[in-house]
């Protein structure tokens, strides 16, 4: 028992772990016009899939599901400013798309539908993109709307937000 090992080992060739990344192509579909801003996915609430969201030149916005299948357009009033919100403003876990342009304030539901009381209208131009906030993730949803240096605020029904005040705080910097 001295001077000697015994050694024993298996030997395979591996298995192919890892997965080749390729890309292909899902669906390809032409809209009427050229696009306008950046498409932008959102959620479809009934599947929890994702579905896209643009606009065209001509201001017309398109739903596109994940399959390519355009599901409704609606024509809107101006470009929108900043990205698609989606809120849930019945907390019934439908989720609705929110937005502005320069001079509206939309709602929009699953369908393509305008949610009443929106969309809300302004004569005085809209200059940032709506900011929607849920500070306590209640879905209590405070929609911003910026006009210059004014900034308004609203609730998920359209009504304005009593007790709001917004002063604007300039800063001057004299050398």
């Amino acid at each position: 028992d001295r001077d000697f090992a015994h050694f024993n080992a298996i030997f395979r060739k591996a298995k192919q772990s890892y997965r080749d990344n390729i890309i292909s192509e899902v669906f390809n579909i032409k809209i009427e016009n050229d696009v306008l801003n950046t498409p932008q996915f959102v959620i479809n609430h009934t599947n929890n899939q994702k579905e896209i969201i643009v606009q065209d030149i001509t201001n017309k916005l398109y739903l596109i599901s994940n399959n390519g299948k355009i599901l409704w357009t609606k024509q809107l009033d101006g470009p929108i400013l900043g990205e698609v919100n989606q809120i849930d403003m019945y907390k019934n876990s439908r989720l609705q798309l929110a937005f502005a342009t320069p001079h509206r304030v939309y709602v929009i539901d699953r369908n393509g539908k305008d949610v009443d009381p929106f969309p809300l209208k302004f004569s005085d131009e809209i200059t940032q993109p709506l900011a929607v906030f849920d500070y306590d993730k209640r879905r209590k949803y405070r929609l911003f709307v910026t006009q210059g240096k004014n900034v308004l605020l609203y609730d998920a029904k359209g009504k304005t937000v009593k007790g709001f005040e917004f002063e604007s705080q300039l800063a001057c910097l004299f050398f």
